[in-house]
């Protein structure tokens, strides 16, 4: 095994173990808060995976090389946002309860960062040839310049426009 695909699977690996403690607490703390707010406990029992569900294609659409992510990253940082509020109200008042509780979701966002920005970038397009301004006549490329074909006409004594013979 090569060093580029080793490290590659290590990263994922160490990601998956932090996205798997994120999300052990992430949802215990957001099913707590979820019937603490009264919700049925069967709604809160599946209402985190609604938040962790949304992380995890984001986290996929972030890391396969796809040049546009804007809404997986949107997705990622609502889902982020919603754990640590989560995450918060559900821990103790003091400081010290309030870091830990937050720890795991800012660890996974860390995380997916550091992989996400190490993706590979897809190849740029190809991009076309560009006209010469001055060869395009009627939206088609023109043999010569009108300048050019001046400069041809004088020198040679060649008729501006075709000739008719004589009926």
């Amino acid at each position: 095994m090569n060093s580029t695909k080793t490290r590659r699977i290590i990263s994922h690996t160490g990601t998956g173990t932090v996205a798997a403690i994120a999300g052990v607490v992430s949802y215990s703390h957001m099913r707590e808060l979820a019937i603490h707010t009264g919700q049925p406990t069967a709604l809160a029992s599946i209402l985190p995976l609604s938040v962790d569900g949304m992380m995890i294609v984001a986290t996929i659409a972030l890391t396969d090389g796809r040049a546009h992510k804007l809404a997986a990253r949107v997705a990622f940082w609502l889902g982020v946002i919603a754990s640590l509020a989560a995450n918060l109200l559900a821990s103790r008042p003091d400081l010290e309860a309030r870091l830990v509780s937050v720890w795991p979701a800012i660890a996974l966002l860390l995380t997916i960062e550091v992989i996400a920005n190490s993706a590979p970038k897809p190849a740029p397009k190809p991009r076309a040839p560009r006209k010469d301004p001055k060869r395009v006549r009627a939206g088609k490329q023109a043999a010569v310049t009108r300048r050019q074909r001046r400069d041809l006409e004088a020198t040679y004594a060649i008729p501006s426009a075709p000739v008719s013979p004589a009926p």
